[in-house]
């Protein structure tokens, strides 16, 4: 196991965050570097933020014994660039009174899944999540849902849920 941890830019230094703990292959005592993406335990690729940080401590866990030791053999680390996340913003509505269901599109997070919740007085609530989660695929997800028409007005709004 190896734990990246992130330090900010000030004095004194703080103590490190931990940005995730990832599997590192063993590649034994040969000289053939080779690349080794972080991925998560379901193995998709890990996306880290790293903003405000300057220094990076690698920190090797697992099994130790005198074959394991120092055993890691790193010639580079690479951090390539992502896009952020684009704001999150309710993008469209879409009401059809026959058969009483709104269409909502909002952008998201691939990988993400968010909760809609509905409410007929939203100073107040009580907000009811509709039945299931979405689960977005993209940076764009849509979710069609069954209104109760008995009330005058109902809010509706999205929360992420992880």
């Amino acid at each position: 196991d190896v734990t990246l941890a992130a330090v900010p830019p000030v004095t004194p230094e703080p103590d490190p965050v931990p940005v995730g703990q990832f599997r590192v292959r063993h590649t034994g005592h040969n000289t053939r570097f080779q690349y080794f993406p972080l991925l998560d335990d379901a193995g998709s690729l890990v996306t880290l933020s790293l903003e405000d940080t300057t220094k990076f401590r690698l920190l090797m866990g697992g099994t130790r014994n005198d074959r394991t030791k120092n055993a890691l053999q790193l010639n580079y680390m690479a951090f390539v660039a992502v896009a952020p996340a684009p704001p999150f913003e309710i993008t469209s509505i879409r009401f059809d009174r026959v058969p009483g269901e709104a269409t909502v599109t909002w952008t998201s997070e691939a990988g993400k899944n968010y909760l809609v919740e509905t409410t007929a007085t939203p100073a107040t609530g009580p907000w009811l999540a509709a039945p299931g989660s979405t689960a977005a695929t993209g940076p764009i997800t849509t979710r069609t849902l069954t209104l109760d028409l008995s009330a005058p007005k109902l809010f509706l709004r999205i929360r992420k849920t992880n």
